[in-house]
């Protein structure tokens, strides 16, 4: 799975084997440079880009494990570093997830579980609401 962070110019990308990438492509040299790379735990089931706006000097993202985890991360381009943000773990679904999106104009993440639990989360991912 790759997704695209167009604030920061890279791509994160995550295998089977539970690598998880980011990476910039260089136009000029026409080859990737990878910057951060990772061994994960968790299977990740998809990735949800968090864009805010384009003047932004940084991409937040959301990763979602097959479990009904969650972890948000932020990149920044200014310095190419990762930052995990400590997020509310207690209203975590408890099985798989079905779908997730994110609404940038209003700021808010909606997550939907397999049992049919809808929960609406922050920009921050604090929670909200359950439906």
């Amino acid at each position: 799975m790759i997704k695209y962070l167009p604030n920061a110019i890279v791509f994160i990308s995550f295998c089977t084997e539970k690598n998880f990438k980011i990476w910039r492509c260089h136009e000029r040299e026409r080859k990737a440079q990878i910057m951060h790379d990772y061994k994960i735990k968790k299977t990740v089931q998809r990735v949800v880009v968090l864009t805010q706006t384009n003047a932004s000097d940084y991409e937040r993202f959301l990763v979602i494990f097959s479990s009904g985890e969650s972890e948000l991360f932020e990149f920044s381009k200014v310095d190419d570093s990762l930052t995990w943000i400590e997020s509310e773990k207690t209203r975590e679904h408890d099985c798989e997830l079905r779908g997730c999106d994110f609404n940038i104009k209003l700021g808010l993440i909606v997550t939907a579980d397999k049992n049919g639990v809808i929960r609406i989360w922050t920009h921050e991912k604090v929670f909200l609401r359950e439906i």
